[in-house]
């Protein structure tokens, strides 16, 4: 087999057939507002209201705007490879490890832009690389109106609670319908399963053939290991509470920057060992623009 250039980053592939842990997505990557970012922040204006008045005299508008910044951050592994474990299985030691990073990188991700509860930190390893979603719903934000918590319930996942997140949304400017998601950690299946009517009946269906087409209330469920509060991304523990999220999809910017990839680098050019080494990054923003777009279900009990 030709050695590849050490230099080339190569976008992540695998081989769908091989037995491994059952394939993740990122919510976030999937359906959020796509932004390609060409330096690791970017700015966006962000102007929420606009004076409308009546006559022959022009009247100042007294909205004035503010804006909202989107950092990149760099995810990355390594792995080493024994050169004598590999020469028999090549191809299938190499789409193994590709398939084991890109799907705890999804989660990851989508664990830093949801559920991180504390505050985004420049220091790489502190592990928090945005101001999650979750963290925006805890956080005031004068320059949106936003007082802290006010999208926030807490609680059991009954039928009221989830209601009322969804009447948060639907309460507020960004509440269309045709825009509005559900994301919420897929542990909490189990629980909606078990929301029943006055007969006994339950209410959600969740079993269907067909993960993709389920609902809450009409609007399309994502489900994800990510929504769960976490002090960091490499910190997650479903003991935490779960979250479930109503979010106008507009409000959620994926940045894209460096897409994941992988680069081999061969035991021919190991000095010290006969060892392969296989190297993953992938470069990513996120930002929540508005706070008020967005409605969060602790599930704490």
């Amino acid at each position: 087999m030709a050695v590849r250039d050490i230099t080339d980053w190569l976008p992540i592939e695998y081989d769908p057939n091989l037995v491994q842990r059952q394939p993740q997505r990122s919510v976030v990557e999937a359906l959020g507002a796509q932004k390609v970012m060409g330096s690791n922040t970017m700015e966006g204006p962000r102007l929420l209201g606009a004076d409308v008045n009546g006559g022959s005299q022009l009247v100042e508008d007294t909205n004035d705007g503010s804006k909202v910044t989107m950092y990149s951050y760099q995810f990355n592994g390594k792995q080493t490879l024994d050169e004598a474990d590999t020469e028999d299985a090549y191809v299938d030691a190499i789409d193994g490890f590709n398939f084991a990073w890109l799907n705890e990188f999804r989660v990851s991700y989508d664990n830093a832009c949801l559920g991180v509860t504390g505050d985004r930190s420049a220091v790489a390893t502190d592990f928090r690389p945005y101001k999650s979603l979750i963290r925006t719903l805890r956080t005031a934000d004068a320059d949106a109106g936003y007082d802290a918590d006010a999208n926030i319930i807490s609680g059991a996942a009954t039928y009221d609670n989830l209601s009322n997140v969804l009447g948060l949304l639907e309460d507020s400017d960004f509440g269309d319908p045709s825009q509005l998601i559900v994301i919420a950690h897929r542990g909490l299946r189990n629980s909606l399963r078990k929301i029943k009517d006055t007969a006994g009946n339950p209410i959600f269906q969740l079993a269907g053939s067909n993960i993709d087409d389920e609902t809450l209330f009409g609007l399309p469920i994502a489900w994800t290991a990510g929504a769960v509060e976490s002090t960091s991304f490499k910190t997650r523990s479903t003991a935490n509470p779960k979250l479930l999220f109503v979010v106008n999809r507009n409000a959620l910017v994926h940045g894209k920057r460096v897409e994941p990839q992988a680069r081999f680098i061969p035991a021919g050019i190991n000095t010290d060992a006969l060892e392969h080494t296989l190297q993953y990054r992938a470069r990513k923003g996120f930002v929540v623009t508005v706070p008020q777009a967005a409605a969060a279900l602790r599930v704490t009990s």
